[in-house]
């Protein structure tokens, strides 16, 4: 059961149908949807017996992917700061 679990939430379209799924937990508890993706989280760990490269932890860091996602930060911080905040704010 654990294998068809794993197999199933490694599918694109199950990511896709859980990442819709999510946010409407959001409306009942907001700290449903955080235990939900925890739970989800945990499964996929779990069927991948604890495999933490899975989600990035343990891979080497380098100077490329420092850069990239410092960039990435600045962008989303100017976007949001920007246009995203003021629109929010009136």
């Amino acid at each position: 059961m654990k294998t068809k679990i794993y197999d199933y939430l490694n599918k694109p379209y199950a990511v896709i149908l859980i990442m819709l799924i999510a946010p409407v937990f959001g409306f009942i508890d907001r700290n449903f949807v955080f235990f939900f993706a925890l739970g989800i989280t945990f499964l996929i760990l779990r069927g991948s017996k604890f495999d933490w490269a899975r989600f990035g932890i343990g891979r080497k860091i380098t100077g490329k992917t420092v850069l990239k996602s410092l960039i990435i930060a600045l962008v989303l911080f100017i976007v949001f700061g920007l246009f995203i905040d003021p629109i929010l704010e009136t």
